[in-house]
């Protein structure tokens, strides 16, 4: 039985590897990648193949331009672990846009000082409502991207916590913060 697949999705893989070898040209033109080398590297070829099968799923360009960016940084050699540059490649297919959108401006802003999901959605100008915005943040969070303190206020609208908090020092205050994991995954996913 032959497997066929749609003209758009051929399209989608097709632009992807094209672009992906565009960018490995300039990069060896410029002596920077060797990519005779490439054909002999194991995690190169897994990514690749990874995220050739991710590419398929994405119809996005911002999400297509941050997996061609993981695959040229795995070309390059960047210094993160091959476990998380293949959890990354998932990572990026399974978050939308916004998620990605919503970390970078974590990353730009300092939050770490933002006790409380109101605060953070004022400062954010997240065009989703409330309980979408609490549901991205917790997407981030289910993958390790932030962390997100257990006494952080919830929406104003929510029943309020039973926790007591006194003289907490600014070490045990609610917090919002990007994880290690997170400032990988942006390193990974950019140019």
């Amino acid at each position: 039985m032959d497997f066929y697949l749609p003209n758009s999705l051929a399209n989608r893989r097709d632009l992807f590897l094209q672009e992906v070898a565009n960018r490995l040209n300039e990069l060896k033109e410029q002596s920077i990648v060797d990519i005779e080398s490439l054909s002999s590297n194991e995690l190169f070829s897994t990514i690749i193949y990874n995220a050739i099968k991710e590419s398929l799923t994405i119809h996005e360009n911002e999400k297509r331009e941050y997996l061609k960016n993981a695959v040229i940084n795995t070309a390059l050699e960047i210094n993160i672990t091959d476990e998380l540059q293949l959890r990354f490649i998932s990572v990026i297919s399974s978050l939308t846009q916004s998620h990605i959108q919503l970390l970078k401006l974590f990353e730009e802003r300092d939050v770490s000082k933002i006790k409380s999901y109101e605060s953070l959605f004022a400062l954010c100008e997240f065009p989703g409502n409330k309980d979408e915005f609490r549901m991205f943040c917790h997407d981030l969070l289910s993958h390790s991207l932030i962390n997100i303190s257990v006494d952080f206020d919830d929406f104003e609208d929510v029943a309020a916590s039973t926790k007591i908090i006194a003289d907490q020092s600014e070490e045990e205050a609610p917090y919002i913060r990007i994880t290690s994991i997170g400032y990988e995954f942006l390193r990974y996913i950019g140019t």
